[in-house]
């Protein structure tokens, strides 16, 4: 029986597509070189600076910082980092910083009996950090140095808590032996499970004085901050706080230089301001819940932008079906299940609840993802049907009274 669910939608301009294209930069064979499309106004519309709108200012940049994170630092993190893999827009994942990703049962991704894994990922040829430095298979095996010591207190924590050790092999090949199973073990890049790199050159020294020192100066060492090193897109170049970071392209992007030379992330708790800035024209995107979830004046009156939804949470009516909770009886009978949902609009909700722009699903797992699709050609439908309804009732014992 599946109950009424619909995809609560959390709004970002469209201007944040403008974005992607410029994370995403040339086709992913590797890095790729500045050079720009010529023609008149060319270099005037490359140097124009891309303003966006998150709500709260991120206490670091890093993918997986030491310290609690801010709320609603994803995309600010997106800007500044690169991932093993990354999810296209129907959820598969595929390389970013890796050549290619391990397959199960390959030699690149084996399951021992007694329930251990090893997994064998490759980079990329001639990938930097953004101060220029190689990135290479130490950098993540330092990585799980940092994360899996309990000193510091994210070692209990996925995927860390499932990885025995990791080894670099070479430069570019680094193994990853599992403890237990790990349905993510080919992409160490799911949600904020991830495996990320951390840059050696930089934390190196820092790490080795961890013994003497304790954590706190480890955890507050300048490069979760302002002189964050990182693989993304875009690098710092200048953090005002509480106001800006001012950002500029990375050419030596995994997957080629960002079309978008330079970015300004803004930080506003106040969506007035933000609303005002782009219809003002100030700015050009707005995410990270910088603006109203249904922000219809500015659906109305910024004809040069579109909104557009990522829905992150749901909203959904299920039914009792603990025996001795359950109130009327009669919702233990399944035909009676059926029947209520047969009765409920629900696309109609979904219009009237996201103004037409919301995201309707009958499952938890999103309809355009390949999983809702083949989820949706496996279970049963009930749409709207009030004459299947008035049967499902009337079969279970009920009918209607006089007043219908």
């Amino acid at each position: 029986m599946r109950a009424l669910r619909s995809a609560t939608a959390h709004w970002t301009v469209r201007g944040i597509l403008l974005v992607a294209l410029a994370l995403t930069g040339c086709a992913p064979g590797g890095p790729a070189t500045s050079g720009q499309a010529s023609g008149p106004g060319t270099e005037a519309r490359n140097q124009r600076q891309l303003v966006i709108y998150v709500a709260a200012e991120p206490n670091s940049l890093a993918q997986r910082a030491l310290a609690q994170r801010s709320a609603s630092i994803r995309f600010a993190q997106r800007v500044f980092n690169a991932q093993g893999s990354l999810r296209d827009s129907r959820g598969i994942p595929e390389p970013e910083l890796f050549a290619s990703l391990p397959t199960l049962n390959s030699q690149d991704w084996q399951v021992f009996p007694d329930g251990t894994m090893q997994t064998t990922y490759t980079l990329r040829p001639n990938l930097t950090w953004h101060d220029g430095q190689p990135l290479t298979a130490d950098d993540f095996a330092f990585s799980w140095r940092i994360y899996s010591n309990p000193v510091l207190g994210v070692a209990s924590q996925l995927p860390f808590s499932s990885i025995s050790d990791v080894t670099a092999l070479d430069r570019q090949h680094f193994t990853v032996h599992w403890k237990q199973p790990y349905a993510d073990a080919d992409t160490l890049s799911e949600h904020n499970r991830e495996l990320p790199a951390l840059p050696q050159h930089v934390l190196g020294p820092a790490l080795e004085q961890l013994p003497a020192t304790g954590p706190e100066p480890f955890v507050n060492n300048a490069f979760w901050g302002a002189q964050f090193v990182g693989l993304g897109p875009f690098r710092v170049q200048q953090w005002e706080l509480s106001s800006y970071i001012d950002a500029g392209r990375f050419d030596g992007y995994a997957l080629g230089a960002p079309k978008v030379q330079r970015v300004q992330l803004r930080f506003s708790a106040d969506q007035n301001v933000v609303m005002a800035a782009l219809l003002a024209g100030e700015a050009h995107a707005a995410t990270d819940s910088s603006i109203p979830n249904f922000p219809e004046v500015l659906m109305q009156q910024w004809p040069a932008g579109t909104v557009a939804q990522s829905p992150s949470s749901l909203r959904a009516l299920n039914f009792q079906l603990r025996p001795e909770l359950v109130n009327p009886r009669a919702i233990l009978d399944v035909r009676v299940r059926q029947a209520i949902a047969h009765a409920v609009d629900r696309q109609e909700i979904s219009d009237a609840l996201y103004m037409g722009q919301g995201i309707f699903a009958d499952t938890p797992i999103l309809p355009n993802s390949e999983l809702g699709a083949a989820l949706d050609s496996s279970i049963p439908s009930y749409p709207l049907d009030l004459r299947a309804s008035e049967q499902l009732m009337n079969q279970s014992g009920w009918s209607k009274g006089p007043d219908g």
